[in-house]
């Protein structure tokens, strides 16, 4: 699966690329900016986005998830913001969404329900965890 990684934190970031590429999938960034993730987007099929609301330099991800959804790629929102915060952002309104601190175990829960789905066909349902 080609997943797409929208995060501002290096860290963070390099740490769930790892963890994807660990169990076999592409990952895509990540990306710090909106640009480029908006350049992925245009060019590379995507399988999978995983979005943090706020980019490098205070930058919304907003345009990120509106171009993710109109193309019906499948978006979760990976944040350290409130769900509170995330709900008032009408493009991330009703995604599935992960409050930092995150771990191993909810990363391959995403992947694994993501599949699921991709396999069924069916919707997502929102979840904040």
């Amino acid at each position: 699966m080609r997943v797409l990684i929208a995060e501002d934190d290096k860290l963070f970031a390099l740490d769930l690329q790892d963890m994807l590429e660990s169990w076999g999938h592409e990952v895509l960034g990540p990306f710090d900016n909106v640009h480029n993730c908006m350049e992925a987007i245009e060019h590379i099929a995507i399988d999978l986005a995983l979005l943090d609301v706020t980019l490098r330099d205070a930058e919304s991800s907003a345009p990120v998830a509106d171009a993710l959804k109109a193309r019906g790629i499948p978006i979760f929102v990976i944040t350290g913001h409130t769900a509170s915060h995330v709900e008032s952002y009408s493009e991330f309104s009703g995604l599935p969404t992960l409050i930092k601190p995150i771990n191993d175990e909810m990363i391959s829960g995403l992947v694994r329900a993501i599949t699921r789905l991709r396999q069924d066909g069916d919707g997502m349902e929102e979840e904040t965890v």
